[in-house]
């Protein structure tokens, strides 16, 4: 949900609409199309995680958008073998406005 310069996401989780990092998106936006980011972490910069979200979007009609989503993770303190300290995922798709 874009307001203004701020967004809130959202994920479907065991059949329950989940908001991603309350008040952490920020969003860029010229024309037909913007940029919602957050970076989220366990607080810690020399152990735990940090987690990057960036979402870019683009306008297709009134009631869809055209979005790319990525989610890049590092694990800090992971040192255990065959666990991935880093990680990566990404997604594109249209979203499809929801009347609440």
């Amino acid at each position: 949900m874009l307001d203004g310069w701020n967004a809130k996401v959202f994920l479907f989780d065991d059949g329950e609409w989940r908001e991603v990092m309350p008040n952490s998106f920020k969003v860029t936006r010229y024309s037909t199309n913007a940029i919602a980011i957050a970076i989220n972490s366990s607080g810690s910069e020399k152990g735990g995680w940090v987690e990057s979200w960036a979402i870019l979007m683009t306008v297709k009609n009134d009631d869809e958008i055209l979005a790319e989503w990525t989610r890049v993770v590092n694990n800090l303190s992971i040192a255990a073998p065959n666990v991935a300290q880093t990680f990566s995922m990404g997604a594109v798709g249209t979203l499809h406005r929801m009347v609440l």
